[in-house]
């Protein structure tokens, strides 16, 4: 297999079970597990990696199966890197997302028609992709597999397919360009900054207020709320304007609607602005009537003025 791979348990009709992915062929193994225990995993990884070796780089989510001493000692006996990505964050688990759902349509379509599931897995490695011109076993062995369809030797010889990187290269380009279009760069957080954690349970509504530990990837940290330490991915995170003193964890938690640019932007309302010759408040009201008549604030203090609609008024 390939210098990447990705790791996943999903659980399908009651049944748990492991998908390996290869990262540049989408060639991918499903096993299932006994246990969701870190051995049970091992136990499942070890055949694969004396049949295809063992990969530079393993990546993972956030398990209990995959942050264990077990596996750590186990990536570190067998050499290779382990990545963990952040937590509800499924974008940066996408090519082990995409490895399941695949995985579930064969192993439902074998369920209800009473197939082999091993000869439907063995037909698609040897279909060629929608985005490809080749095939996962293609892309792996470099030729095609025997299956139960009549196929002629010549195609089952080896051939090295010296464009399969490149192509694969160009349309992952072609989806950052598409991709970056409606995206924008984030700023990054300092360590000991005070911010605020998205709620990542459906029905929560309230924030975790924390402070920033460490930067754990390219975009995720470390946070610190109540004693415990969360990774979070950087768009599930905020600044918070309270310093971390300040009041209980409670005090800012309705700030979900707070975007990021108003993060970046120091605003001044006019309750920080120098009053020289300060008015009676019912003085003030009756010489800015018209003024607020037309213009509004909104709840970080900015004026927003209402547009003038032909001269009639409303």
């Amino acid at each position: 297999m390939g210098k990447y791979r990705w790791l996943i348990i999903f659980e399908f009709e009651k049944k748990s079970y492991l998908v390996t992915v290869d990262y540049y062929s989408n060639f991918f193994e499903v096993d299932s597990l006994e246990k969701l225990t870190s051995l049970a995993v091992i136990k499942k990884l070890k055949p694969h990696f004396a049949r295809f070796g063992i990969p530079n780089t393993l990546v993972t989510d956030n398990g209990s199966q995959f942050i264990s001493d077990d596996f750590r000692d186990f990536s570190m006996k067998y050499q290779f890197e382990h990545i963990t990505t952040s937590p509800y964050h499924h974008q940066s688990n996408g090519k082990a997302e995409s490895a399941v759902k695949q995985a579930k349509r064969i192993i439902r379509t074998c369920k209800s028609s009473n197939d082999d599931i091993y000869l439907a897995l063995v037909a698609h490695r040897n279909t060629p992709q929608t985005t490809h011109e080749t095939s996962p076993a293609q892309r792996l062995f470099n030729r095609r597999t025997k299956t139960p369809l009549p196929v002629s030797e010549k195609l089952l010889q080896p051939k090295i397919n010296s464009q399969a990187n490149k192509r694969i290269q160009q349309r992952q380009q072609l989806q950052k360009k598409y991709h970056d279009r409606g995206a924008k760069e984030l700023s990054p957080l300092r360590k000991g900054e005070v911010v605020r954690l998205q709620p990542t349970r459906i029905g929560k509504k309230k924030w975790k207020r924390g402070i920033v530990v460490r930067k754990a990837g390219i975009r995720s940290y470390e946070v610190q709320c109540k004693g415990y330490i969360y990774t979070r991915n950087r768009k599930f995170i905020r600044r918070s304007r309270l310093p971390a003193e300040f009041g209980s964890d409670n005090a800012d938690e309705k700030m979900s609607d707070m975007s990021e640019a108003e993060e970046n932007v120091s605003v001044r309302t006019d309750n920080d602005l120098p009053q020289e010759n300060p008015q009676p408040a019912h003085l003030e009201r009756n010489e800015t009537s018209t003024e607020t008549s037309s213009t509004s604030k909104t709840r970080s203090g900015r004026l927003v003025k209402k547009p003038d609609r032909l001269g009639i008024d409303t």
